[in-house]
């Protein structure tokens, strides 16, 4: 045991003082921040640098445009010539932006502006609200009244209750499919840099050779668990950077003013804790996963160059369930779903989309959390036995042959 931990240490210590092991961690961190702050300046310059548009050919509509507080444009109530020549100089000299021509049936309706100002496109905006009005014009025609208008504009409200599953659903769908396609994104971000780091940690001092004078102190068996112990260490301690950086950038944003920018308290209202601990539970066995099957593909490298290899293999099934999930959300029951929602490697994609839509229960969850539990445990016994039996195997065949020519023999 004490051997083991001295491998988990030197994991640890050895990735802890690499500046590329704080790149992974703050890098997607990075990104994101670069894209929140892109989105919000997106927004406050199109507010900011919002169209003057004059309205011309329907005294209502530019009435009513002008009181409707958009965020996309403005009305410039001074401007009602209807020559071509005037309105076209005003666009010119930058009294208006743009001009919207709508005559009183809404039948011929134009929109010239300035394509080289500096301002927001409204032509959207402008749309959905002429579409409105005039639908509201049509229903005055014939002879509806503004609440009868007003009825005919509220959606019909559906209250789905499920009556297939015993216990009650208290789920609000579209919050447990956001929250679950977050978690599946999140265990992304780890798997692509903690398979590599699995694969580089198995393989390196196998393809230099180093491992023949390691297995001289250790037995194999150990030194494959002191690896793993050590990067389980390494993505335990990226988790707790999280959670401190989470913990800070609340801090600072609640005394600037800005914590609405971190708030998930709405979004996850809708959401009970027996289904964030179930999802998050089924996301980190399913790390857990495909962290040894990197393990058991690098336990075949014999060469440096084949690394790539055997983490990109990994790769790939890692988006299977990530594709088949958008699957699941219109068609929760198919029979490839419903089967492949119980197995490891797949439920983590599958089986919170189809919890959050009715189609299965919680006791069915924890059935396959304990499943994917045994799964895991497995998944360490074989990757070990593979490690320790190919540890000095050296092959000049490619990674999958070496995997074949091995399942061949058992």
């Amino acid at each position: 045991m004490n051997k083991i931990m001295v491998v988990a240490k030197m994991v640890f210590k050895t990735r802890l003082r690499s500046p590329t092991y704080y790149w992974m961690i703050l890098a997607p961190l990075i990104f994101g921040g670069i894209g929140l702050g892109i989105l919000k300046y997106t927004q406050s310059q199109n507010e900011a640098h919002r169209p003057l548009i004059a309205v011309v050919g329907n005294q209502q509509v530019r009435n009513t445009l002008t009181h409707h507080h958009s965020k996309t444009y403005r009305i410039n109530p001074n401007v009602t010539t209807t020559d071509p020549k005037r309105l076209r100089a005003d666009i010119d000299d930058g009294v208006v932006d743009g001009v919207l021509k709508v005559d009183q049936h809404f039948e011929q309706v134009s929109y010239q502006y300035d394509g080289g100002a500096n301002v927001a496109d409204p032509l959207t905006a402008l749309q959905k609200d002429l579409s409105q009005l005039k639908a509201a014009s049509k229903a005055q025609q014939f002879g509806l009244s503004a609440q009868q208008w007003q009825s005919l504009q509220t959606p019909a409200k559906i209250k789905a209750k499920n009556i297939a599953n015993q216990q009650p659903h208290h789920l609000k769908r579209q919050a447990a499919q956001n929250f679950s396609e977050l978690m599946v994104v999140a265990a992304f971000l780890f798997l692509t840099s903690y398979i590599s780091i699995t694969g580089a940690e198995l393989g390196n001092e196998k393809g230099n050779h180093l491992i023949e004078g390691i297995i001289a102190a250790i037995p194999a068996r150990h030194h494959f668990a002191g690896k793993m112990l050590g990067i389980g260490g390494l993505l335990g301690f990226q988790v707790i950077i999280y959670l401190l950086l989470w913990y800070l950038g609340t801090w600072g944003l609640t005394i600037t003013h800005h914590s609405a920018w971190l708030n998930f308290t709405k979004q996850l209202s809708g959401i009970d804790w027996q289904y964030l601990v179930l999802v998050i539970t089924m996301m980190v066995l399913a790390v857990a996963l495909y962290i040894l099957l990197a393990a058991l593909f690098a336990s075949f490298i014999s060469r440096t160059e084949d690394i790539s290899q055997a983490t990109s293999s990994v790769a790939t099934i890692m988006m299977i369930p990530y594709f088949l999930s958008f699957v699941a959300q219109s068609n929760p029951n198919l029979f490839l779903i419903r089967l492949l929602s119980w197995l490891p490697f797949m439920n983590q994609g599958l089986f919170p989309v189809r919890l959050a839509l009715g189609a299965t229960t919680y006791s069915v969850g924890w059935f396959v959390v304990g499943f994917s539990t045994l799964a895991v445990v497995g998944m360490y016994l074989l990757s070990q036995k593979v490690y320790a039996e190919n540890i000095f195997s050296y092959s000049n065949r490619s990674v999958l042959q070496q995997l074949s020519s091995w399942l061949f023999k058992h």
